[in-house]
């Protein structure tokens, strides 16, 4: 991902998020925001693809044609 969030509310649905160090929920506490915004860092470079590296849509797409392939010619996947 490589861009921090900083979450102005109490929660988050992307705990993933923060507990890869890629964002942080601070809520609408202004000193804890201006803290954060100060001392904000980036991710480590090896949690930056938590959720797949952007090509899940073509693997999907490589073995849906690949099963399609097999059941014309009748051979097992």
């Amino acid at each position: 991902m490589g861009v921090h969030c900083i979450a102005l509310r109490p929660e988050t649905e992307w705990i993933e998020t923060v507990e890869a160090g890629g964002s942080a929920v601070v809520g609408s506490d202004v000193s804890l925001i201006l803290e954060k915004a100060r001392t904000v860092q980036p991710p480590p470079q090896s949690q930056r693809h938590i959720f797949g590296d952007g090509h899940t849509s073509e693997l999907i797409i490589h073995a849906l044609e690949n099963n399609a392939a097999a059941r014309r010619t009748g051979k097992s996947v």
